[in-house]
């Protein structure tokens, strides 16, 4: 319920009443201006994959855990989107509401996915197959993830870290570098920032 006296002094003052707070169609929460960017940059495709994404994580997620995820997903949309010339996103193959990124067609380079993991929350993995076959990429990669995880990614598990993670503003920054340098970018990872 409104309070009426904020409505009155805010009437008083712009003889308008204030805008209703944009909220997200799939999860109900109240948007940020940097979420509502990230749906901006991804009509069409993007936005599909992002409410499926979204539906199959508020299956298992707890209290305000999916807000926060939501945000994650949104920053790493719009970090795709904003490369579509160097990656290309489609659904994930026998994972429901997962999204699989890669290079685009004839290109060479790393793959990843963001997949929704019951008991465990979403997670972001690098794929083994993908431009990180070499060793000292995979070490440099499972270090970035052990930097920024309570989970320590041995030398032989999958490289992959969840969304709890991820909601760390340094620890999304440094993945989106990570994923940047990986794709042939100049931008470089802070390790253990």
């Amino acid at each position: 319920m409104s309070n009426p006296r904020v409505l009155r002094s805010t009437r008083a003052t712009t003889g308008a009443r204030p805008a209703p707070a944009a909220h997200d169609p799939v999860t109900g929460l109240p948007t940020t201006a940097q979420a509502t960017e990230a749906r901006r940059a991804s009509d069409g495709p993007l936005a599909t994959l992002r409410a499926a994404f979204l539906a199959a994580v508020a299956r298992d997620t707890p209290g305000s855990d999916l807000a926060r995820y939501t945000v994650v997903l949104d920053d790493l949309l719009a970090w795709a989107a904003a490369r579509v010339d160097r990656v290309v996103a489609a659904p994930a193959a026998g994972t429901l509401g997962g999204i699989a990124f890669g290079p685009g067609t004839g290109s060479t380079g790393p793959r990843w996915c963001i997949r929704p993991v019951r008991g465990e929350g979403p997670v972001v993995e690098v794929l083994p197959s993908s431009g990180v076959a070499h060793e000292a990429t995979r070490e440099r990669v499972r270090a970035l993830f052990n930097a920024h995880s309570r989970a320590v990614l041995g030398p032989e598990a999958r490289l992959r870290i969840g969304f709890g993670a991820l909601k760390n503003p340094a620890a999304r920054a440094a993945l989106l570098a990570l994923l940047d340098e990986l794709l042939g970018g100049t931008a470089a990872p802070t390790l253990g920032a």
